[in-house]
């Protein structure tokens, strides 16, 4: 888009005060190709969600009516757009916002953020996930990382990871560096957002809590969320009754009412599992299988969170453990991924769960497990059904690729104990060697040196023209004494493979 169409943008804009979203948009979006058949990455524009890595993602608003005196009788209306390029093309993505304010003031503005894979050794989401925040300083310091990077599939950034994992050293580390808190995602989610959802959904210890709402001050948050009066008694910014309140015509019509991101009252007291809102929500009528802008049921939120009772009452309820997410997420995902206890995945299976349901990037509830190291919740999958040789759909990585990348230990010992392919190569050309040398600690490399895996090529190159020795020696801020033992774990693989 050339600068006087921007301004064009801008002039129209401003003369759309009362326009609908969709009026917004026609600016915005490039029209279809009206050649049957041309191959046009316009032509067919997703409401929400596109696959990884190309296409359009948006999002669009009609916000409610502004009940301060200065902003009387007038809305706000803001329109988000992500063009994201195919990878092979150009690594970068374009984000495109339109906004009126409640005051009736046109902004519009445009950002390019570079896509990053996490593979990748200039990774800055990787250490941020991991709260590695000297190996964040040094990619920053010598200019081969930016704090607006962002992960091909989500568009999310090093801050947003850091505090979706409680990396409070690195989440501050990134704030005083100038990191943006409201820059969103491809959902529309900023890191300013989902450091309060963290905080609602009390996911995180004490500390790490009182250090994100200090961190993340408190004063935007029903603003930013646009929560409703029963949003705010379910997450108790309002000290109020919500029994009492259902009393109330009004408010029992209002149940099912929806925040920025389409939350109902329900969703948020599934995420939090209370059971006593839950259960008055429910009594009054919430919709059980609501789903929010990223397709979301209150089920979903509850395995999230894992509260047992409260996923046994949603299913009571009548809740549907089939629904998926917009990225094809099912219950069954989640609380393999975020819980410890194989309680609610027995509840699951039983109501009927698919044990290895796919979601959008070919991830099982197997994998998820694998990927977070819930030993109990791989046995007890695996007992059921589970594979646990298939590969993502992505790059085609297994739980046991999985289990390396992220130091899953004991997931780990499971996959090589129960006989695992580790000859296994990924669309990428690496093998658990490639894997291992990128990623993995030295706990991970002692397990896997104490398997003695043979029949594995230590010089294979990979897709980037790389062995596995090469990668180890290139990689940045790698654990003391890890390329030593790396080295030693390559000599037993060698041995390995002449013992065959």
């Amino acid at each position: 888009m050339q600068l006087h169409e921007l301004q064009s943008v801008c002039e129209q804009i401003s003369q759309q005060v009362d326009s609908t979203p969709e009026t917004i948009i026609k600016y915005l979006l490039p029209q279809p190709s009206s050649l049957e058949g041309e191959d046009n990455s316009y032509s067919s524009i997703p409401e929400r969600h596109v696959e990884p890595h190309q296409g359009y993602i948006g999002s669009s608003l009609l916000r409610p009516k502004c009940e301060k005196s200065t902003c009387q009788n007038r809305t706000g209306q803001s329109f988000q757009l992500t063009y994201c390029f195919p990878q092979w093309f150009l690594e970068k993505a374009i984000h495109i916002v339109a906004a009126m304010t409640y005051t009736g003031t046109p902004m519009f503005w445009l950002e390019v953020r570079r896509r990053v894979g996490w593979g990748s050794e200039d990774s800055i989401l990787r250490f941020a996930l991991t709260g590695n925040t000297v190996g964040v300083k040094s990619l920053l310091d010598v200019g081969t990382a930016s704090m607006t990077d962002a992960d091909p599939n989500h568009g999310r950034s090093a801050l947003y990871y850091s505090v979706q994992h409680n990396r409070i050293e690195t989440c501050e580390f990134l704030l005083n560096a100038g990191a943006d808190p409201h820059a969103q995602d491809d959902y529309g989610i900023s890191s300013y957002q989902k450091a309060w959802e963290q905080v609602f959904i009390k996911y995180g210890s004490p500390e790490d809590l009182e250090a994100l709402q200090r961190l993340f001050p408190k004063e935007a948050i029903s603003e930013a969320w646009e929560f409703s009066q029963l949003h705010e008694i379910v997450l108790c910014i309002l000290p109020m009754s919500l029994a009492a309140t259902l009393q109330d015509q009004k408010y029992r019509e209002q149940v099912n009412i929806r925040d920025y991101k389409g939350r109902t009252p329900l969703h948020w007291a599934a995420t939090r599992g209370d059971i006593s809102a839950v259960n008055l929500l429910l009594d009054y009528g919430a919709d059980v299988n609501a789903q929010d802008e990223g397709k979301a049921t209150p089920l979903i939120l509850a395995a999230s969170s894992g509260s047992v009772r409260t996923i046994e009452l949603l299913l009571l309820a009548g809740a549907d453990v089939h629904l998926a997410d917009i990225r094809g997420g099912h219950a069954l995902h989640y609380v393999s991924r975020h819980q410890k206890k194989i309680a609610p995945v027995k509840l699951l299976l039983k109501a009927g769960a698919a044990v290895n349901c796919r979601n959008s990037y070919g991830h099982t509830p197997f994998i998820g497990a694998a990927i977070k190291n819930r030993y109990e919740i791989g046995m007890y999958l695996l007992q059921h059904g589970a594979d646990m040789h298939k590969g993502s759909s992505n790059n085609n990585d297994t739980p046991l690729f999985e289990s390396i990348f992220h130091n899953s230990h004991e997931f780990l010992r499971l996959l090589l104990r129960e006989g695992a392919k580790h000859t296994h190569v990924n669309k990428s050309g690496s093998t658990i060697l490639h894997a291992a040398a990128l990623e993995a600690d030295l706990e991970t490399i002692e397990i896997l040196a104490a398997s003695r895996p043979g029949r594995l090529e230590v010089d294979l190159l990979d897709k980037n023209g790389k062995t596995a020795l090469e990668i180890s020696r290139q990689r940045i801020a790698s654990p003391d004494g890890f390329q030593e033992a790396f080295e030693r774990f390559l000599i037993i693989v060698r041995e390995s493979n002449r013992d065959i």
